[in-house]
Formats: C-alpha cells, sequence, structure tokens
C-alpha cells in the first residue's frame, strides 16, 4: 500500500509513523510530504539584512532610464543569491516538518522519501501530488479547533471531501 503523510510540521510524529507503518505494511511505500509557502515578504527582510533596499527605484529614477544619478543600491559580498537563500529556506523549512516523522518511521525499520514542494495552496498540491503519485491513503493532521472546522474548511476537512483515495486524520 502507498502512504502519503501530507505534515506542516505539526503532527505527531510517533502516532503518525505507528499508523502508516500498520498501514504500509512490510511492502508497502510512504512519502512524508510537506508544501512550503515562501512568505511574500522573506526576500524583502533578507535583503534589508544584506543591505539592499526593499523596493526598486521609481522608473523615472532608474538608472537605465536617468543615467547614474540615483545611487546604484548593492548587495554585500555575503549574498547567496535568491535562488540558493530561498533553496536554503526550503531546505531548512522540509527538514523541520519531515524529519522527526521520518526518523519515527526509521526506528521502526521503514524507510520513508520526504519530498516537499514551494506552492501557495496545500490542499491543491496534496492533492496532485497524491492521485499523481497514485496513493492508496493520505494520512493528515487534524488540531480539532471546534465546531467551525468542518464549516470554515480546513485543510484535512478538504482533503477529505476531494482526495480520490482514503484519507485518515491524525489528531494533533
Amino acid at each position: 500500500m502507498k502512504v502519503l503523510i501530507a505534515t506542516d510540521g505539526t503532527m505527531d510524529p510517533l502516532a503518525a509513523a505507528e499508523a502508516a507503518a500498520r498501514l504500509a505494511g512490510a511492502d508497502g511505500e510512504i512519502t512524508v510530504f510537506t508544501v512550503i509557502e515562501i512568505p511574500r515578504r522573506l526576500l524583502t527582510d533578507l535583503r534589508a539584512v544584506y543591505g539592499e533596499p526593499s523596493e526598486p527605484a521609481p522608473i523615472d529614477q532608474s538608472i537605465e532610464t536617468a543615467g547614474h544619478t540615483t545611487p546604484r543600491p548593492h548587495l554585500s559580498f555575503d549574498w547567496p543569491g535568491d535562488d540558493a537563500l530561498l533553496n536554503r529556506y526550503i531546505d531548512d523549512q522540509t527538514t523541520s516538518r519531515t524529519e522527526m516523522i521520518v526518523t519515527a518511521l526509521a526506528d521502526r525499520g521503514v524507510t520513508a522519501e520526504p519530498v516537499a514542494v514551494e506552492s501557495e495552496d496545500a490542499v491543491v498540491e496534496i492533492l496532485r501530488f497524491a492521485t499523481e503519485g497514485r496513493y492508496d491513503v493520505i494520512l493528515i493532521g487534524t488540531h480539532g479547533q471546534g465546531r467551525f472546522d468542518g464549516l470554515l474548511g480546513s485543510t484535512s476537512t478538504k482533503l477529505i471531501r476531494k482526495a480520490h483515495c482514503s484519507v485518515m486524520t491524525i489528531r494533533s
């Protein structure tokens, strides 16, 4: 059986590992999946730390159109580049969200692959990944915030309604 554990890092790793190992069985496959949203201000905040202005110059003050009358912004020599910085952020988030579940599974003798994607919509990405990978079941944590969860549409509730496969919730 193919089991997809969808986590935002708050799922109880021991409960998730126990349920996933039981469902997958000896010949099953387990993937620990997380969706990482890049906060819109992340690069702005990081550039401020490294000395680059957060807003580009207005078009009439642009270096290309107005000559060098406006001082050209510069990055410090320590600036690793936007792509490298975002990749490091994604790697760090992937590790922090999946490592405890992967370790709990390893302690049970089960191997699991951690996978992360960058997106603004966790439900869409979980459904896409589960469908493309032909998973048999999705395990997801639920916080049980109260009677309005179903009405407002938590991630687990949306997955239960839309998934092509079974969805099992783990109380966090």
